[in-house]
């Protein structure tokens, strides 16, 4: 049998509850605040880069991003032809350089880029030779 709590009792535990939803609510605002980096314009947090891969390879080719020494698959292109894919700046490592690699599906060469540093609005165009043996990187202005 549950006995009824005294009214100091139901006040303690509305309070207990108050506390507990004002911390929860002080933390989510704390983690909102942690998202936002001071100094750095927005464009620079939230824009975007576009990657434009020229394959001139007689093969398929995935290719990835590579920053910090950590692989992240962007998407796949077709032999001899061209895909771009969008890549939010929040992808890219803090000092806003990266790389490229192209894995070839059914060969064994692969590629990767130099260290390429461009900023929110440009494309980046990597253009893959038939052998995949040398590449080129031009950066574009849009």
């Amino acid at each position: 049998m549950r006995l009824p709590l005294s009214r100091a009792h139901r006040s303690a535990r509305r309070l207990t509850t108050l506390l507990a939803l004002a911390t929860l609510a002080g933390a989510l605002g704390a983690l909102g605040g942690c998202t936002h980096r001071g100094g750095i314009p927005d464009d620079v947090l939230y824009g975007s880069i576009t990657v434009r891969v020229v394959n001139r390879a007689t093969e398929d080719v995935r290719i990835y991003l590579v920053r910090s020494g950590m692989r992240e698959r962007l998407g796949q292109v077709t032999a001899a032809s061209t895909e771009s894919f969008d890549l939010p700046m929040r992808r890219i490592s803090s000092d806003g350089t990266f790389q490229l690699y192209a894995d070839p599906i059914a060969g064994f060469r692969t590629a990767l880029s130099d260290v390429i540093q461009a900023s929110a609005g440009q494309t980046v165009e990597w253009t893959l030779d038939p052998s995949l043996t040398r590449t080129s990187i031009t950066i574009i202005n849009d």
